[in-house]
């Protein structure tokens, strides 16, 4: 073994992170691959021996979608990271059209197979439990250096934009009985993304995702989306952004803002609000007389409902507390629930039944989409999907955003839909729905409205926490949580927060303008939200 290829090998094998600028400064060195024929092939022969008589081919399939330049970094990158499979070969590429109308909006069909032919002296099949491994060791090998590249910025000499969906498929056969298989790769790939939203819960919509166990008496809520109308209705943050299309590279600059919508009166039905708040402390018993109500208005929150720091709700290991909807970027003192209160309200199968009549609501709202709760897959299992919060007198909060697709990290989710800026056309939209709990709230005087803030214009926009309230926003507007003023006393001011993302029904959607129903006011623009 070369010096080249040892040194590839002791990366791949290693135990240690290798920085991706690295990985980039390596690659272009030593000139991993070379063009031939109109094909792209990397440097070893055609096919390699790992001494026990077995031979080992590589082909790799491209959906067209990614552009030719991307698949040589694919290749180089390949060529860095797998070398254990006893130095891959010669690469025939295969770049096939993939049906995108066959797949839900916003995908970006970037999706790729590797294909590891095993040829044997005689009749023989690979261990099922030893395929499984290799293949999983070298799908793990070459996505770290995939995600390295990807995920950094842009570099003209090793491009790679978006991430890309790697299937790794092996087959053993025998020389004798080689022989061309006919395969539809199209269907493949196509089947690979469609799995891979299957598998991860990536498109799971609120009014359909669960078992629904009702009451028989009990019916779902209903609104009349034609009367009902936004109580205020804000646009922050305005700036020019590019719309890249995934598929054509047309890009244009459009004009984006975020927006802030607050509804009253929504949590009407049935008491609602009530029925949220019992679920949020822990009072889920119909008819339950046996528990001693625990008063909060003199103790605070009740410590086996709640702990102080107790919520820690973003994708990192540094212990963090939140705001209403647990995402911040320092370590605030804030009450969080307890881990099991979490399960209890992010429950799904089912989820309590006022959590299913809220999501009910939601999706009569917003017709124009596919609502979803915020999926594991997107940023890990320390960000749920719903989450409550009690701030209290003489804590303090810093400003936050609660995600952004354009800077989510390496996961299933990216393999699928990549990284983009949030609102882009025909792609997913990132947005939190919180509630304000209390019974009695005396804004005047108690304070602890959610401040939102124009980022450009240090403009800040108070929401007011009234009974029943519902705010939706962007998840990218930057926002903080007012702790209740000395007045309140020890009393918690009650939020809870779904973290959704609406998916578009159709290609190519304005994910901006269909937000809005046509008889709901024009926003108020605030700050740099004037063009």
């Amino acid at each position: 073994m070369n010096k080249v290829l040892l040194f590839a090998w002791f990366l791949a094998s290693s135990s240690f992170s290798v920085p991706g600028s690295f990985v980039i400064a390596w690659v272009q060195h030593h000139g991993l691959v070379h063009r031939s024929r109109g094909l792209l092939f990397a440097t070893p022969p055609w096919s390699a021996q790992d001494g026990s008589g077995q031979y080992y081919s590589t082909r790799l399939v491209v959906s067209n979608v990614i552009p030719q330049e991307e698949v040589t970094t694919l290749l180089q990158l390949m060529e860095l990271s797998t070398t254990d499979l006893a130095l891959p070969n010669r690469q025939d590429v295969m770049s096939v059209n993939i049906p995108l109308p066959d797949l839900p909006p916003g995908v970006t069909g970037r999706a790729a197979i590797l294909e590891v032919l095993v040829t044997t002296q005689e009749q023989s099949d690979m261990d099922d439990d030893l395929r499984l491994e290799k293949e999983e060791e070298w799908k793990a090998a070459i996505g770290h250096y995939i995600d390295e590249v990807a995920f950094q910025e842009y570099n003209p000499e090793l491009p790679l934009r978006q991430p890309v969906l790697l299937s790794i498929v092996t087959t053993t056969t025998c020389s004798s009985e080689q022989q061309q298989e006919k395969k539809d790769y199209s269907e493949q790939l196509v089947s690979m993304i469609q799995t891979q939203i299957q598998d991860y819960g990536l498109v799971e919509a609120v009014d359909c995702h669960h078992e629904y166990h009702h009451n028989p008496d009990q019916k779902d809520p209903s609104i009349n989306t034609t009367t009902i109308q936004p109580t205020l209705h804000y646009q922050v943050d305005g700036a020019w952004v590019v719309d890249d299309d995934d598929h054509d590279n047309n890009k244009s600059d459009v004009w984006d803002t975020s927006s802030i919508l607050v509804f009253d009166n929504l949590l009407s039905q049935d008491n609602l609000r009530q029925r949220l708040l019992d679920v949020v402390l822990g009072r889920i018993v119909e008819d339950d007389s046996t528990t001693e109500a625990w008063d909060d208005v003199q103790h605070g929150p009740d410590p086996k409902r709640w702990q102080e720091g107790g919520l820690v709700d973003l994708p990192t290991t540094t212990t963090t507390n939140d705001d209403d909807d647990g995402s911040t970027t320092t370590v605030p003192t804030s009450y969080g629930l307890t881990e099991d209160a979490l399960d209890e309200i992010c429950a799904d199968a089912p989820p309590p039944l006022p959590m299913q009549q809220v999501e009910c609501i939601l999706q009569q709202l917003f017709p124009n989409f596919i609502v979803t709760r915020l999926p594991e897959a997107v940023l890990g299992a320390s960000v749920t999907p719903l989450t409550a919060n009690a701030p209290s007198f003489g804590q303090s909060f810093d400003y936050h955003i609660d995600a952004d697709p354009f800077f989510a990290p390496p996961s299933p989710w990216t393999d699928v839909y990549g990284r983009y800026a949030n609102r882009a056309r025909g792609k997913p939209r990132f947005v939190s729905c919180l509630f304000y709990l209390n019974d009695e709230w005396k804004v005047d005087e108690w304070g602890a409205p959610t401040q939102c803030l124009d980022v450009a214009t240090e403009t800040p926009i108070d929401i007011a926490p009234q009974s029943g309230r519902m705010l939706l926003m962007d998840q990218d507007i930057t926002h903080s949580v007012v702790a209740p003023t000395s007045a309140a006393g020890a009393r918690p001011r009650y939020s809870l927060v779904w973290k959704l993302i609406l998916h578009p029904k159709q290609r190519q959607q304005d994910m901006r303008q269909s937000l809005c129903q046509p008889n709901w006011p024009d926003a108020t623009r605030i700050g740099s939200a004037n063009e």
